[in-house]
């Protein structure tokens, strides 16, 4: 697919089909159908060109490696994701701006502070390794227990 430049994906991809776009470097305009619920593992992992992308209120869950070393630039994540794997937003060098999940205003104080840190902390180390952790526990030493209650 390295000649593909647009992709309109109106339906669900199944969960157990990994890597469908993956390195699509030419594709730069990616529109995200109403049905589609779960962005599959390592959908457009390597797709360098793609620079921004909306995902639809629909979508709940975005797998691993689904949006690994794009080229966004800005991303936007709506209320319903209710769970993003790990890696799968990772090494994305350009990214300037995400935005969040407007919900989390409603939320105790210190589960909004925690997804700041660590979406910050993502400005600095573009994955989930030791160091991106430590920079984690530097600005909120208490990250693993907020962790674990956000999850409940």
């Amino acid at each position: 697919c390295k000649k593909l430049t647009t992709l309109d994906i109106e339906c669900d991809i199944d969960k157990s089909i990994y890597y469908v776009f993956a390195d699509c470097t030419a594709l730069t305009d990616v529109t995200l159908g109403e049905s589609l619920t779960n962005i599959s593992g390592g959908l457009f992992s390597g797709c360098s060109s793609l620079s921004s992308l909306t995902i639809p209120d629909n979508v709940t869950s975005i797998a691993s490696n689904s949006l690994q070393s794009c080229g966004f630039v800005n991303l936007t994540i709506p209320a319903s994701i209710t769970s993003i794997s790990y890696l799968s937003i990772s090494n994305n060098k350009k990214l300037e701006k995400v935005t969040l999940n407007y919900n989390l205003i409603f939320m105790d104080r210190k589960y909004l502070d925690y997804v700041i840190v660590h979406e910050l902390s993502h400005f600095i180390h573009f994955d989930h390794s030791k160091e991106f952790w430590k920079l984690v526990s530097q600005n909120e030493p208490n990250y693993k227990k907020i962790r674990k209650e956000m999850r409940e």
